[in-house]
């Protein structure tokens, strides 16, 4: 501050005065307090400037923007800033990648979103269990998804449609899991044989199992003990066959008579 004085002399009055100059070299000062992130484009800029307000309003435009302010003071002092503004409005991706079946009942749920891995205990529960999910970025765009995840438990059933006695070797076994047929070729020894099964669903249960199969090739015995000579037309012919006795009425002729049995088992 400088002060002036200066005097007057003609007829002997005096005047005594002064004049205070300000020198102010100092830039005014401007600080912002509107948000740097949002996912609004009707944006207003606020900021205060020699403890003064100012408020702008803005429309931005998606990703960065620059909004430049000038402001100046009365000593002409000028000040030139700008504040950076992203605009987002862009809702989060979420990208699940943890299993949809599974047979066990404590789960992971994993998932991504903006770039970071998320990962949430879950207790299932046996069949269908759908998992909500809501993420929300910074700039308060919301996704809401959900992913259907499948506890199952229960191991398949195997059930045999293949006969379980046979006189060839050259054996197909057929059985029905999850509701699919399946065939497989085996060779047969003679007597029991005991063909394991194995089947797992997509779930990881598993089911263990056998069938067993009889090769019978041998032809069966047939032992007559009915007698060769008769004057009785009316005949009983009498045998055993695999330790069973069979009889069979029979009209006979005169003289010799051939009689067929055929064995089968």
């Amino acid at each position: 501050m400088n002060g002036i004085t200066s005097s007057t002399w003609f007829a002997g009055n005096e005047t005594n005065t002064s004049l205070k100059v300000t020198l102010d070299t100092i830039a005014p000062e401007i600080k912002f307090s509107s948000v740097t992130l949002t996912n609004n484009p009707d944006y207003t800029l606020i900021y205060t400037t020699d403890g003064q307000q100012v408020t702008k309003p803005v429309t931005l435009v998606e990703r960065d923007n620059v909004l430049d302010v000038t402001e100046r003071d009365l000593a002409g002092n000028e000040m030139k800033t700008s504040l950076k503004v992203t605009l987002d409005t862009i809702v989060p991706e979420i990208i699940f990648s943890s299993a949809t079946l599974t047979n066990i009942p404590s789960y992971t749920l994993i998932y991504a979103t903006e770039g970071q891995q998320v990962t949430r205990s879950v207790t299932l529960v046996e069949g269908d269990n759908t998992l909500d999910v809501v993420e929300r970025d910074p700039a308060g765009n919301e996704t809401k998804t959900n992913l259907k995840v499948t506890l199952d438990t229960i191991a398949p059933e195997v059930i045999f449609s293949s006969p379980i006695l046979t006189n060839n070797p050259s054996y197909v076994l057929t059985y029905t899991t999850d509701g699919q047929q399946v065939t497989k070729p085996v060779t047969l020894v003679e007597g029991d044989n005991v063909i394991d099964v194995t089947e797992r669903d997509l779930a990881g249960n598993e089911t263990k199992t056998n069938l067993k199969v009889t090769l019978d090739t041998i032809a069966p015995e047939v032992i007559f003990s009915s007698p060769t000579l008769t004057n009785n037309p009316s005949y009983t012919l009498t045998y055993t066959t695999d330790g069973q006795q069979v009889t069979k009425p029979v009209t006979l002729v005169e003289r010799d008579n051939f009689l067929d049995v055929v064995g089968r088992k």
